[in-house]
């Protein structure tokens, strides 16, 4: 769960978070907090700019996600998040940290930034309205790998059904939508990248 507190400036990453009726209480098994005026990476990098940030292994929680207002607007302007199969144990900058799950050479270590090449034509994908958004961000910012799927390559979208809005997802992004962007379009921008 991703809580923005725009008042105080913050963004907090809640992991499993569940509500209690009980109680009226919520809770968590881990969390992150980022200040949303810092230049988002986390508190234990020197390049920081809040040493503050802290949590997720150095991913901040405005990039958990792809948010249905930025679809709806029909543009996304940062970094995205994806998780794959598995990842090397090892990390890179901007990661401080990472899940080891495997030590072949060829995984990609956690932090290992990516892109579709900017060489591909989006518009010849034939991809929606919503999926091109995605696409356009994964083309311009890239995605950080930052964690293990244990499956396919994914990338999370927001949980509107759990925020009480619906599935407002239903006809604007599936499960499918981004399969008409193959792995070979993608590259690898950076590898533990300075700043």
């Amino acid at each position: 769960m991703t809580v923005y507190d725009l008042g105080k400036g913050f963004v907090y990453g809640l992991f499993h978070a569940s509500f209690n009726p009980d109680t009226n209480t919520w809770s968590s098994c881990g969390g992150s907090v980022y200040d949303l005026r810092s230049n988002g990476l986390s508190g234990g990098l020197h390049a920081s700019s809040d040493r503050r940030n802290s949590g997720h292994r150095g991913i901040p929680p405005s990039v958990f996600a792809v948010r249905y207002d930025e679809v709806n607007a029909g543009i996304i302007r940062h970094v995205l998040k994806i998780s794959v199969p598995v990842t090397r144990c090892r990390h890179v900058f901007p990661m401080i940290d990472d899940e080891c799950g495997t030590g072949a050479r060829y995984a990609p270590p956690e932090g290992t930034r990516i892109r579709i090449k900017p060489s591909v034509d989006l518009s010849a994908l034939d991809l929606s309205p919503a999926a091109l958004t995605v696409a356009r961000a994964l083309q311009q910012y890239g995605a950080v790998i930052s964690d293990q799927s244990g499956g396919p390559v994914s990338l999370k979208l927001e949980n509107t059904v759990a925020e009480g809005r619906g599935w407002l997802w239903r006809g604007v992004l599936e499960d499918r939508s981004l399969r008409r962007i193959p792995l070979r379009l993608f590259e690898v921008l950076r590898f533990g990248y300075a700043g």
